[in-house]
């Protein structure tokens, strides 16, 4: 499973005219708040003020997702996601539900997510890596194998896309180009700990071949 990090979009930047001082202070805790709790409090005070415009009603919808999400309110974060789509689509908030249903293990939903995200930015390098885990997660090697590649030539020297890949390649059971990708990730990042263990569990399931 990949580490889940879900975008927050600001939405300080076409608020109406005038802004209350109220406003503005529930707005910058709904981008800024400290912690999730402060978050959601902001984003919901400025979505019941009523003053927000779509757009930015939409940005504080996936923000206050983004907090519940972290609060492991998956449910709930995905609701506010949906209603964020609802009113104005983009990439980041299909993006984000699809880490949700991923956390739900929900691959196709999730996959559904990501593609949608793709049409919207085709460059949304982790909308690749993490369609990519949903398609490993539900079997579809070769899908997320093409996923990965287009990360990777997104960002060439992605470590975390190496070992995603090796991870394809070792369920698929192609144990040498496993191994191939586990060790460049450990030269990009000599330190990655699943790059390490997977790369001892395929050269053992490679030595149980012979």
């Amino acid at each position: 499973m990949v580490a889940l990090t879900c975008a927050p979009i600001a939405i300080a930047d076409s608020l109406p005219a005038p802004t209350t001082d109220k406003l503005t202070q529930d707005v910058q805790a709904c981008s800024m708040g400290s912690s999730p709790d402060m978050k959601i409090a902001g984003c919901t005070s400025a979505i019941s003020s009523g003053q927000l415009d779509p757009q930015n009603a939409a940005r504080a919808l996936n923000n206050r997702a983004n907090a519940y999400l972290a609060l492991g309110q998956t449910d709930r974060a995905i609701a506010d996601y949906t209603n964020a789509i609802q009113i104005a689509p983009s990439a980041i908030t299909y993006f984000n539900r699809g880490n949700a249903y991923l956390k739900k293990e929900q691959y196709a939903l999730a996959e559904k997510d990501y593609t949608e995200a793709l049409k919207l930015d085709p460059t949304l390098a982790d909308a690749h890596l993490n369609r990519g885990v949903a398609y490993t997660n539900s079997g579809q090697y070769d899908l997320a194998i093409e996923d990965y590649n287009e990360v990777l030539r997104l960002r060439p020297n992605y470590a975390t896309a190496y070992v995603k890949r090796g991870n394809a390649y070792f369920g698929k059971g192609d144990l040498a180009k496993a191994i191939q990708d586990y060790d460049e990730a450990l030269r990009l990042e000599p330190t990655n700990a699943q790059a390490t263990q997977m790369k001892q569990r395929a050269l053992a399931a490679q030595q149980g071949k012979h």
